[in-house]
């Protein structure tokens, strides 16, 4: 369910009427847009709808499926049928697993070995995904994982990559999240994927309140706002912070005439690379002691998930007002030249509300947020960007498109018969 915070207009696609007054530098290298696929949510898929889901992705410009697996017997047929899937789609569709270790064991080697399964098993599948002549391999978390070691790094290397050998040798790409200087005594890893850099996650009630006063105040230097007001925007975000003053101007009485502009460019400005810039400063600094330079990023349209106690115990929503996938789309690509897979957050994580592929499978109890609730325009725009990441160009522009997305519902509205209570 898209929820907006505000109306969100996005003219691009086939069809980009916003100003690009930069050129992309073409860099070296093979460039590859992948999408995070919940296997765990495809408990009822056939051959046929894996099939389906390769040829839609391929035909958006979506070139593997990273497959986050869990501990479910039945998960091992559906990557089987994945991989199979794209090897006789006749697209060169590519598959890689994608451990999810918040809810894979890894308290001793035999949890390990399970994991080292799935790689043995695809290493010679045609479908399996090689970067750098390796089996690509990623994760969801892991960053406490030991598989029985001393510490996370011995267990990764002792227990993983290094048992991995010839032909099912791996190019370990994880998404942990930690400290990014712990990354240069971590040889275990050829790289990092930046999970967390597809939404503004530092942002927050509280931050913004404190932003409002402190520019109500009418500071001497409006970067040392909580929320940082940036000193230049990209281009996108120059448009989307001159159009956000008007909306802010109309809901928020609080504000100050001369604070409205600043905090419409303080939100803008926090889609950003900050994070790419501080992980990708810390992979291949410390030879073969640390963690290698491949660097994956991450995009996403959105994030909002509703689940209490009783269940997932998840409700909180990332800010995603400021054409957030367009503009993230934009900053990866004018630094295409620094990054080298870009993964999509998600095809179909419908409990996270992030999908951009089409609603079918097995949701995990998140009908109320999904039913009725189409995704794939998001789709429709992934093909132009994705066009973009892996050329260096954006594609000529046939005609003009226009993808709405919008609030269903009055923005202070109160669901009263929700127990679970607003996200935070």
């Amino acid at each position: 369910m898209f929820f907006a915070l505000s109306l969100i207009i996005a003219l691009l696609s086939m069809g980009w009427s916003l100003p690009l007054p930069y050129k992309v530098r073409q860099a070296e290298g093979e460039k590859f847009v992948v999408a995070h696929h919940m296997v765990g949510n495809t408990f009822p898929y056939t051959y046929d709808t894996w099939l389906a889901d390769v040829k839609l992705a391929h035909a958006n410009g979506i070139d593997a499926f990273a497959l986050n697996v869990g501990t479910d017997s039945w998960q091992k047929d559906r990557v089987k049928d994945a991989f199979d899937a794209a090897r006789d789609s006749g697209t060169g569709f590519k598959m890689f697993m994608s451990f999810d270790m918040a809810v894979n064991p890894c308290a001793g080697p035999s949890d390990a070995a399970a994991l080292r399964e799935y790689i043995t098993t695809y290493a010679s599948h045609s479908a399996q995904l090689r970067y750098n002549g390796k089996v690509f391999a990623s994760t969801f978390a892991g960053e406490s994982c030991t598989f029985g070691a001393a510490t996370t790094e011995q267990g990764w290397k002792e227990q993983f990559t290094d048992q991995l050998t010839g032909e099912n040798a791996a190019l370990f790409v994880p998404s942990f999240f930690m400290d990014p200087a712990r990354f240069k005594s971590f040889s275990a890893m050829d790289g990092a994927f930046n999970w967390n850099g597809g939404w503004p996650t530092q942002l927050s009630a509280a931050k913004l309140s404190q932003t409002i006063s402190f520019l109500n105040s009418n500071p001497v230097d409006a970067s040392k706002a909580p929320i940082p007001v940036p000193p230049t925007l990209t281009p996108i975000a120059g448009v989307v912070s001159a159009l956000s003053t008007l909306s802010l101007k109309q809901r928020d009485d609080s504000l100050a005439p001369v604070a409205e502009s600043k905090l419409a460019a303080a939100l803008a400005g926090a889609i950003n690379l900050d994070s790419d810039t501080s992980i990708s400063a810390n992979l291949g600094t410390s030879g073969d002691s640390g963690a290698g330079t491949v660097y994956m990023a991450c995009v996403s349209p959105w994030f909002y998930t509703h689940y209490g106690p009783d269940s997932f115990n998840k409700n909180w929503i990332y800010r995603s007002d400021d054409w957030l996938y367009n503009t993230r789309w934009d900053q990866l690509i004018r630094s295409r030249n620094k990054i080298d897979i870009v993964q999509i957050v998600s095809w179909n994580d419908y409990g996270e509300s992030h999908y951009i592929g089409p609603i079918e499978g097995a949701q995990p109890n998140s009908n109320a947020w999904v039913d009725g609730f189409d995704h794939q325009a998001w789709l429709q725009m992934t093909s132009y960007y994705a066009t973009a990441f892996k050329t260096g160009q954006y594609p000529t522009i046939d005609k003009d498109q226009i993808f709405l997305t919008a609030r269903p519902h009055p923005a202070h509205a109160d669901a009263s018969d929700d127990p679970v209570g607003k996200p935070t």
